[in-house]
């Protein structure tokens, strides 16, 4: 029993070493659709592989604990804009990476480039502060 259960304690502090703690939706629809159901915000993130800011904002702001935990708030989507460009034109996205928050039928918000945790926190309460009070 004591060996299964350092089993499991292990099993799940190498999953939580991978980075994300919140799950991230790679299909548009589905995310809508969960957002609707859960009556969450959507934060969805237009990325490409190839793009410096891309990686840095993931390393260093998306995965950050506390960025993490706020984001439990919303359904979040990762988007490739490669292999998503009828998205990213619905969009308008011109450059990467890109963060949209939005509720379904309310105003969209959200910003181009790479921002610091401290910012990106400070847009997220924003944003939910602004949701509140509609």
């Amino acid at each position: 029993m004591f060996k299964k259960l350092i089993g499991l304690v292990l099993c799940f502090m190498l999953i939580a070493s991978l980075g994300y703690a919140v799950t991230w939706e790679t299909d548009y629809d589905t995310a809508i659709k969960k957002a609707l159901w859960q009556e969450k915000p959507i934060c969805l993130v237009f990325y490409s592989d190839a793009c410096y800011y891309c990686k840095k904002l993931d390393n260093e702001v998306l995965k950050a604990a506390d960025v993490q935990e706020l984001l439990e708030k919303f359904i979040c989507v990762r988007i490739n804009i490669t292999h998503n460009r009828d998205l990213a034109r619905k969009y308008r996205v011109r450059g990467v990476p890109v963060v949209v928050l939005r509720k379904p039928g309310s105003k969209i918000e959200g910003f181009t480039g790479y921002i610091s945790k401290s910012d990106f926190i400070a847009c997220l309460n924003q944003y939910l502060l602004n949701l509140r009070g509609r």
